[in-house]
């Protein structure tokens, strides 16, 4: 059963006319009328609840709250019809509502029924993984848009550049991402390595990760520090949440924390809530938000809902105590990785935001001009004009460089140049 929440009489029949055949379908038009339903003899049978954003009588938003103030806790999962393009207000929507996922208005049948089925048919947890890797997509997506609007307002510089003729229209999809992530198919490290080739330069290396783990049993404790260590990151403990409040508060460069959710003190859910008011929680659908901690959930229930509610306040990632120390080592790498290959694209955009002609635009117009030049050798004037951070022993002279060679392996010629990098 599916209660199908949506004003736009001609989209909820539209729904309706598509799902009739393979489920039943209740339906409400306002906030009101899906209270109604959620409080009548049908609340246990929904399996799935379609939400769109924008309700005459009240929001998606108070809809919800309204729904937790009276009482309905165990919510269906939640899937959002917006009609938002913007990537940072559907993530923004899907946060607030805890919904697991979305669907853009107009929709289609095919991809109608297919969320729908994936969505009734998986565990929560399931779920809420493929949200975070749509999360993840949407962040590479975004990346790709704001390096595509840095290269769309460079053609003039281009063209002061002498380099190749091209037509303006050819411009606009030159610098596009590869295919591959234009469809959200490549994982972060393809996006890097396109970075790398536009800034033509290398991101800080990677580093250990300093883990701080709130855990109140001393045995559980203590064994995961020494797992920790043994495997060679470095590590904090706090045995309640106030204590881990304070040592947040004195020591800014923790990048994880292994959080329980059953402290002494106070919940999992709330201590994470007070971390996030007072620090960034790593947020790779915000790329202002890459530095925030990581937070990965400690849990001995297996209790879905706990789980889901502390993916939802923002932990990446949980474990279920009894854990195995491979299973803990493979849940901190992958991670540390995902940590890593975000903060060094983010890192990578700046440059390439503060660059005045980015690095890969002058390579290829000195490609041009050295194609141009006839001979097996062309002046170092050349060079010099499209890279003047170059630091060359001026003594003997350098005054012209091989052609062929450089042509072979363009990148490769340049490495080997010694550079000093200034914003340009």
């Amino acid at each position: 059963m599916i209660l199908t929440v949506e004003d736009e009489d001609d989209i909820r029949a539209w729904i309706v006319a598509i799902l009739a055949d393979d489920y039943t379908v209740l339906e409400a038009k306002n906030g009101a009328e899906a209270d109604h339903i959620l409080s009548g003899p049908n609340r246990r049978n929904i399996k799935l609840i379609l939400l769109d954003i924008h309700l005459p009588d009240m929001s998606a938003f108070e809809t919800r709250k309204q729904w937790e103030r009276v009482g309905f806790m165990d919510i269906p999962p939640i899937v959002i019809l917006t009609a938002y393009s913007d990537p940072q207000m559907i993530i923004k929507s899907m946060t607030g509502l805890g919904a697991q996922a979305f669907l853009s208005k107009p929709v289609t049948k095919d991809l109608l029924m297919e969320t729908v089925r994936t969505v009734i048919s998986e565990p929560k947890l399931g779920v809420m993984r493929k949200r975070e890797e749509l999360f993840k997509d949407i962040f590479v997506t975004m990346m790709c848009t704001m390096r595509q609007e840095r290269f769309s307002t460079l053609l003039p510089d281009y063209r002061k550049l002498q380099g190749p003729p091209i037509d303006p229209l050819e411009w606009a999809s030159l610098w596009n991402p590869t295919p591959g992530i234009a469809h959200k198919k490549s994982p972060l490290e393809d996006l890097l390595a396109l970075l790398e080739e536009d800034t033509g330069q290398k991101p800080t290396p990677p580093w250990t990760p300093k883990i701080l783990i709130v855990e109140d049993e001393v045995d559980i404790r203590e064994s995961t520090d020494l797992m920790l260590r043994t495997d060679g990151f470095k590590t904090c403990i706090a045995s309640t949440g106030q204590e881990a409040l304070s040592f947040l508060a004195k020591n800014r460069n923790i990048d994880m924390v292994l959080l329980d959710v059953g402290l002494p003190d106070m919940s999992g859910i709330d201590l994470l809530k007070a971390i996030k008011h007072t620090h960034q929680v790593m947020d790779y659908t915000k790329p202002q938000n890459v530095m925030g901690l990581d937070v990965i959930a400690l849990t001995c229930y297996n209790d879905l809902d706990t789980i889901v509610s502390m993916t939802r306040e923002g932990a990446y990632q949980y474990l279920t105590k009894p854990f195995e120390r491979a299973h803990l080592i493979d849940i901190i790498q992958q991670t540390a990785r995902r940590r890593y290959h975000q903060l060094a694209c983010w890192e990578l955009l700046r440059h390439l935001q503060e660059q005045r002609i980015p690095y890969r635009l002058r390579l290829d117009a000195l490609v041009f001009a050295v194609t141009q030049n006839e001979g097996d050798l062309f002046p170092a004037a050349v060079l010099y004009t499209r890279f003047p951070e170059l630091n060359l022993d001026p003594s003997p002279a350098i005054l012209s460089f091989s052609k062929s060679e450089f042509l072979a392996d363009p990148r490769g010629f340049m490495e080997g140049l010694k550079f000093s990098r200034p914003k340009v």
